[in-house]
């Protein structure tokens, strides 16, 4: 039997050929795996994103509800008394412009005029929120306005409210009539 002679540059360069290809799928398959890593990360980020900015449009709301009817009703009696707890449902600069109005117009003419002011919540809807630490909201109201002893006028009004969360409380940092 004759010996067959090896051709070893044959052996060498078709499995070389071949070779690369279990590389090249370990690859392939690595950057695909980190491709569904990114992208399940980067779905699960804006889901728990979409959740917060769902949950403080809820809380905003229910802030705006609560503070704004506070603010904008009063009686000349008990006005000046309930100024500070008023202040704390605001911040920013309205918070000083706030309080200015009260001091210098507000007040003033509640008590010349011995005014009584009620603001009833009807409804409420967010008109836009920039993340989940600002919300805007429109709120439309009964106000009724009298001077002690009369008959008051009620008239609907409708108001846009921004609310910012600057720490764990949504406070009032705009109050704008519609």
């Amino acid at each position: 039997m004759a010996r067959r002679h090896l051709d070893v540059r044959r052996l060498t360069q078709a499995p070389g050929r071949f070779a690369t290809r279990p590389r090249a799928v370990g690859i392939a398959a690595a950057a695909l795996a980190l491709v569904l890593v990114a992208g399940t990360v980067t779905f699960g980020l804006l889901a728990l994103n979409g959740s917060a900015v769902q949950q403080a449009r809820v809380d905003a709301v229910a802030a705006a509800e609560e503070a704004v009817p506070r603010l904008l009703s009063y009686d000349h009696t008990t006005l000046e008394a309930e100024t500070p707890q008023r202040l704390e449902l605001l911040t920013g600069s309205f918070k000083d412009d706030y309080a200015q109005l009260m001091r210098d117009v507000v007040l003033p003419a509640a008590r010349q005029s011995s005014l009584i002011t009620s603001t009833e919540l009807v409804d409420s809807g967010v008109v836009t929120e920039d993340g989940p630490d600002t919300v805007t909201v429109l709120l439309f109201l009964n106000q009724s306005t009298g001077a002690q002893g009369q008959v008051p006028d009620v008239a609907g009004s409708r108001v846009r409210a921004t609310l910012e969360r600057p720490d764990d409380r949504w406070l009032v940092s705009e109050l704008t009539p519609v």
